[in-house]
């Protein structure tokens, strides 16, 4: 290509292109039947392991009190968009407190965020 390209040959040069660059039948068959059959990527999900507490009633000491009392729950997700939401609704359950320190961390940064009419026409 460089050769062709040093020699203003750019007839020669496009030839010589589309002959490397054509992909064959054969092969855009097989690349059909690959993408036909793949699958798409999973996500990564972690279970959520959660304690509920329950009330004995007994008189144990404290600590003996909160092993007796606590059971352990094993929450796991679907491997898609829909468990990565329900894992993170539940990990951080929504609150005025979270809300409220959302928006204050929104409120530091708008202003390097928002786009400027300037980057628009550059667009």
């Amino acid at each position: 290509m460089q050769t062709y390209k040093s020699f203003a040959a750019a007839d020669r040069a496009k030839k010589f292109y589309d002959d490397y660059s054509t992909v064959p039948e054969k092969y855009i068959k097989i690349r059909n039947i690959v993408k036909s059959k793949k699958k798409s990527g999973k996500l990564r999900m972690f279970a959520n392991i959660e304690v509920e507490k329950r009330n004995s009633g007994h008189s144990l000491t404290e600590t003996e009190t909160e092993k007796a009392e606590n059971s352990f729950f094993i929450n796991s997700y679907s491997e898609d968009l829909n468990g990565l939401i329900l894992s993170f609704a539940d990990r951080y359950p929504f609150s005025e407190d979270l809300y409220y320190s959302m928006m204050n961390e929104w409120n530091v940064h708008k202003d390097g965020l928002k786009v400027t009419k300037k980057e628009l026409t550059m667009i």
